[in-house]
């Protein structure tokens, strides 16, 4: 899975959800209006794990959207930094270059960014 198509996951849960944030009361996940969300406990776990399980659930309902919106604004500082377009030469008739000063990958303008494929700028999608 790309990271695109997570975040766009963890968009559509988010939306499709009930409202949050959640919180853990024992074994309970609950709702802002004290509405059960999820019920945890389980006779075969102990204890302390249900009650874990319900804080993590009740936590990632607010953490997850946080991420995602914290990873595209991350995303996007990180290619604004690292990719740049460059003349080669004076004169304006000639095109523009891409680089990336974070893999050293270059380009001709109006061709798809190359990057390594480990590169923290390269596009979330291809094309993009």
């Amino acid at each position: 899975m790309t990271t695109a198509e997570l975040i766009e996951e963890a968009r559509k849960l988010d939306a499709a959800a009930t409202p949050g944030p959640w919180a853990a009361n024992r074994n309970n996940v609950m709702a802002t209006e004290s509405r059960l969300i999820a019920y945890t406990g389980s006779e075969s776990f102990p204890y302390d794990k249900t009650r874990a399980a319900a804080a993590f659930i009740a936590r990632s309902r607010t953490l997850l959207p946080q991420l995602a919106d914290a990873y595209v604004a991350f995303h996007a500082k990180v290619r604004e930094k690292a990719v740049v377009y460059l003349r080669v030469t004076d004169d304006p008739r000639d095109g523009r270059t891409g680089h990336c000063y974070l893999c050293g990958y270059g380009w001709a303008e109006g061709d798809p960014e190359a990057h390594a494929p480990d590169c923290p700028a390269r596009p979330m999608e291809p094309g993009t």
